[in-house]
């Protein structure tokens, strides 16, 4: 048997030598026949997209290469070629119609009804025209109702925030708060801040207010101010009587404001401040006396309006504005302690 083979191939090798002379040949050859095993194993091989136009290509050739293939039939490059020149035609995939709303202008649109509530859709189309957008008023409208701004909806109520801000050049906040010293005596802390700087222009303490006090106050503060304010917001407290209306009106010409009953959210800015004196200075020290809470509530003032950050402020302070940052050097950071070391201050040393 094994003699046999040993016939066989040499006979085989004569017949390729003569059929296939050339070394190009019978590398060709030996690669036709790898195919044909690899055929046998594979029974459907996968082919992509840039293979079939390969081999279609190849097929319009003068030689017709394809025809010698033995992974695919001729029949197989045929209908590729037909799928291609059918594809040719086919306009079904092409875009009609009103072009795509990008969300780089869905997001614009809803920020201008956000930051202008009066605007109507008319108004939102021009703006959008200066800056070179082009929608409809329905497109607008399709855009804002998803965005939960229904265009119909045209009632507007202004907010107590919103209305302090567009007065924050011109508003005065004061409000009192209490304090029980160690033989339980009580204080009272009379705060007034500037509204659009965040920075408390007086604090001071008493044990018993009353309206002369309270006018000299004012008075003492105003002399101080860089500019007079335009309004000074109170709440309903007794104290702020229609003696405080004609005081500030005759003397200074600056109007009373006084928010509805129990409503401290509209005297929002002096309330955080009252929250956070309460926080960082008065609920963590027992004070015996008033000129002790005076001198402590004068260092935390400095410390509020020098060096604290503020969320209003972009975590600036009232009396500085922080810039840009500078590269960190762990060597140069100095550590204080101030308002009688309940908090630690952390800056740069040159």
């Amino acid at each position: 048997m094994v003699n046999i083979a040993i016939i066989i191939e040499a006979l085989l090798r004569s017949l390729i030598y003569v059929l296939f002379p050339s070394r190009r040949a019978q590398e060709v050859l030996m690669l036709r026949k790898e195919l044909q095993v690899l055929k046998r194993q594979v029974k459907k091989p996968r082919f992509t997209d840039s293979d079939r136009l390969l081999l279609v290509a190849l097929s319009r050739l003068r030689w017709r290469v394809t025809q010698r293939l033995v992974t695919i039939r001729p029949e197989t490059v045929l209908r590729w070629h037909r799928a291609l020149v059918a594809g040719k035609w086919d306009f079904s995939r092409a875009r009609s119609g009103r072009p795509v709303i990008t969300d780089d202008i869905r997001l614009l649109v809803v920020e201008m009804k956000k930051n202008n509530p009066r605007w109507g859709l008319r108004r939102i189309k021009g703006e959008l025209r200066k800056i070179g957008v082009s929608l409809s008023k329905s497109c607008i409208s399709n855009i804002l109702n998803a965005a939960g701004y229904p265009p119909k909806n045209r009632e507007f109520v202004e907010s107590w925030i919103p209305f302090l801000k567009s007065h924050g050049k011109r508003v005065f906040a004061c409000d009192f708060l209490t304090v029980e010293t160690a033989f339980l005596k009580r204080l009272y802390v009379f705060a007034i801040m500037d509204t659009k700087t965040r920075k408390i222009v007086s604090a001071v303490v008493t044990r018993n207010p009353t309206a002369a006090w309270l006018e000299q106050v004012f008075r003492n503060c105003f002399m101080m101010a860089e500019y007079l304010p335009d309004f000074v917001v109170t709440d309903r407290d007794g104290i702020y009587g229609e003696w405080l209306r004609i005081f500030l009106e005759q003397c200074y010409g600056i109007r009373l404001f006084r928010t509805p009953p129990r409503t401290p959210n509209c005297n929002a800015f002096i309330e955080r401040w009252n929250r956070s004196l309460r926080e960082e200075l008065l609920d963590r020290r027992i004070f015996f006396g008033r000129s002790a809470l005076q001198r402590s509530l004068n260092e935390y003032v400095a410390y509020y309006n020098d060096l604290r950050p503020h969320q209003g402020l972009a975590l600036d302070a009232p009396n500085r504005r922080l810039g840009e940052f500078v590269q960190f050097e762990k060597s140069r950071v100095r550590r204080r302690r101030m308002v009688e070391g309940l908090v630690v201050d952390y800056c740069l040393i040159a």
